[in-house]
C-alpha cells in the first residue's frame, strides 16, 4: 500500500531539522512555500506538521511563525543556561549542550531591554533560565530585567551575596569555604610552607580579603611568610584569571623566585587547575621533582583533566552535576527558596603525598 504523501514531507522536513539546516529558535518556511514546494494542498501539508509538531521538532502558536524547536525539546522544558565568558574551553557550552539546554554567555544577555529579553526569550521558546555566575553588583541590569519578566529563573555557582538581590533558588558556589579546606588538607598532609598561586580578584582569594589572609594561613598552622604570596603584579591583567596560559612565563617566574627563597615551599595551591602546568615547568628548570621536593594542588577543576605527570590532586567541582541540580530546581521547583551548596570532592593524584612536617 502506497504511503499517504504527507508522511513523506514529514520524513523530509525531520531529516531537514535535524541535520541542521533550520537553525533552533528561528522561523521555519511558511504553510504556503512549503506547499509550494512539495506541490501539495495545504490540508495535506498540515497534516505532516502535525505529526512534527507532535514529536517537538517544531512549535506553532497563533499570531507567530512556526518556529525550530531544540533537539525535540518540549517547549515547556526548553531551557536556557546563561554564562559567564568562558575561557576554560568551553566548559559552559559543552555541559549545556550535555543536559539538553541552549547556552548563550552573560554578556550578550544583559545588554538586552527587558522587552528584547522577553523578544528573544519568545522568539526561541525558552520556558526557563540558568543564571551562572557570582559577585554580581546590586545595580545588575540581569536580575532587573528578569525579575520584570517573571521568568523562572535559578542561580548557579552563585556567591551567598547574590542571593540578596534577587528572589531566586540557587545552587551557591562557597569560594572561600573550599579554598580554606584545601589548606586544611595540605596541613594534614604534613606540608607548612605552602605557597599561594593567585593574585587578588577584587582585594580578596578566593573570597578571602587580603588583609584576612595571613591570619587564615596562621589558622590553618601554615606559614604566613609574605614571600609565599604571588607578587600582585606577575599578571598584568587579572581579567584573565581563569585562562592564564598568555601569562605562564609571568607564573613560572614567580614559582622560580619561590623556589630560591632562602626557605622555599614545600606545596603549591594554585587558584585553578590551569596555574598549574607553569608551576610544573619552572619546578623542573629548578631541577627539582613533585612530588618529591614538592607538592602541587589545583583548584576547582572543570571538565577535562590536564595532561599533567604526575597527575594533579585538586579540588574538583562536577560543573555537570551542578548544571543538572539548578535545571531539576528549575523543573520542579521547591514551595519555598532554596539554596543548595555545591557539593566539591577532593581528587587525590599523584602531585601529593603526605610527608613528615618539617
Amino acid at each position: 500500500m502506497r504511503a499517504p504523501k504527507y508522511t513523506g514531507i514529514y520524513e523530509v522536513l525531520k531529516n531537514e531539522i535535524t541535520g541542521g539546516k533550520f537553525q533552533y529558535g528561528r522561523s521555519f518556511p511558511g504553510d504556503s512555500e512549503l506547499a509550494l514546494r512539495f506541490n501539495v494542498a495545504r490540508e495535506t501539508l498540515r497534516r505532516a506538521l502535525d505529526m512534527l509538531e507532535k514529536e517537538h521538532f517544531i512549535a506553532r502558536s497563533q499570531g507567530r511563525r512556526t518556529r525550530i524547536c531544540f533537539r525535540g525539546v518540549p517547549d515547556e522544558k526548553r531551557l536556557l543556561l546563561v554564562h559567564p565568558a568562558d575561557a576554560i574551553g568551553g566548559t559552559y557550552e559543552r555541559i549545556a549542550a550535555d543536559a539538553g539546554m541552549i547556552s548563550v554567555p552573560l554578556n550578550d544577555f544583559r545588554n538586552l531591554s527587558p522587552q528584547k529579553m522577553d523578544e528573544w526569550l519568545s522568539d526561541n521558546g525558552i520556558s526557563g533560565i540558568v543564571l551562572c555566575g557570582n559577585h554580581f553588583y546590586s545595580s545588575e541590569t540581569v536580575f532587573d530585567s528578569l525579575n520584570q519578566l517573571k521568568v523562572p529563573t535559578v542561580l548557579m555557582l552563585a556567591a551567598e551575596s547574590d542571593f540578596r538581590f534577587n528572589r531566586f533558588s540557587g545552587i551557591r558556589l562557597d569560594l572561600r569555604g573550599y579554598w580554606e579546606a584545601a589548606l586544611g588538607w595540605l596541613y594534614r598532609h604534613g606540608y607548612r610552607r605552602v605557597a599561594t598561586c593567585a593574585v587578588p580578584d577584587m582585594c580578596k582569594i578566593r573570597d578571602i580579603p587580603v588583609c584576612e589572609y595571613p591570619a587564615v594561613l596562621r589558622k590553618k598552622g601554615l606559614s604566613d611568610d609574605p614571600h609565599l604570596m604571588f607578587n600582585e603584579q606577575c599578571l598584568r591583567n587579572h581579567s584573565f584569571l581563569n585562562n592564564p596560559e598568555p601569562y605562564y612565563e609571568e607564573i613560572a617566574a614567580e614559582v622560580t623566585r619561590m623556589l630560591n627563597l632562602p626557605e622555599p615551599p614545600d606545596a603549591f595551591l594554585c587558584f585553578n587547575d590551569h596555574w598549574a602546568p607553569p608551576v610544573y615547568q619552572a619546578v623542573a628548570a629548578a631541577g627539582k621533582k613533585i612530588p618529591e621536593d614538592c607538592g602541587v594542588m589545583g583548584f576547582l577543576s572543570g571538565l577535562q583533566e590536564l595532561a599533567l605527570e604526575p597527575a594533579l590532586t585538586t579540588v574538583h567541582l562536577d560543573f555537570y552535576t551542578v548544571l543538572l541540580k539548578a535545571k531539576e530546581l528549575l523543573l520542579n521547583p521547591p514551595a519555598k527558596r532554596q539554596i543548595i551548596p555545591a557539593d566539591i570532592s577532593l581528587c587525590k593524584k599523584g602531585s601529593i603525598r603526605s610527608r613528615e612536617p618539617g
